[in-house]
């Protein structure tokens, strides 16, 4: 499973321009936001548009590392060995969770510059940040392999996406700002029921 997780967060490096693409998209969503968004709101919206961009973030990804498995069709090879459909589903998660870690990293000292934030987040945003990260991934996964199936594979991936990250959004954006338990308990739920929707449906499915 290591070596799955390995494959996976190398896929931003095999080619250039993919890595470029992740890199000047980020910058210019923040750049254009910064100008659009008057100075006075800038504090007031630095959570929101974070988050906004880690949602684009986990859409380029998890899309693409689902569609290189059943593209090369790898999966099919990988699920004839030792692994199971459940270590498939887990490193695919752990995979985007630990790209979007770092990514995160990126679009926080993008926001901070371009909007010439000078104060950190709250405490409350460092909190929700790694459980939110996780659902996002959790769900991109979800959303991926349900629409790798499909014809309009983009396009159902981002209608699909719509609906079902709504709550992970709100959930995130509201318990950065104001941190409160049901926040917190209502990512950890939605996390716990997309894992084993997953899961159930890799194992009926693939």
């Amino acid at each position: 499973m290591l070596k799955l997780i390995y494959k996976d967060l190398l896929l931003p490096f095999r080619s250039s321009s993919y890595l470029w693409a992740f890199v000047i998209n980020n910058i210019l969503l923040v750049f254009v936001l910064s100008m659009a968004i008057p100075l006075e709101f800038i504090r007031e919206t630095a959570i929101g548009i974070f988050w906004a961009v880690m949602f684009i973030n986990a859409s380029q990804f998890t899309l693409k590392a689902v569609e290189d498995e059943f593209e090369d069709e790898a999966i099919f090879s990988l699920l004839t060995s030792r692994l199971t459909h459940t270590h498939l589903a887990i490193s695919k998660i752990i995979s985007t969770t630990l790209y979007l870690m770092a990514s995160s990293i990126v679009n926080l000292l993008a926001i901070a510059v371009l909007f010439r934030l000078q104060k950190i987040p709250p405490a409350s945003f460092f909190v929700i940040l790694p459980i939110g990260i996780l659902g996002i991934a959790t769900v991109g996964i979800f959303i991926s392999l349900i629409s790798i199936r499909l014809r309009f594979r983009n396009l159902s991936f981002y209608i699909l996406s719509i609906p079902l990250y709504i709550p992970f959004f709100v959930a995130c954006v509201q318990g950065s700002d104001n941190f409160r338990v049901e926040w917190l308990l209502l990512l950890l739920f939605l996390i716990s029921m997309y894992t084993f929707i997953l899961i159930y449906f890799m194992e009926k499915e693939i």
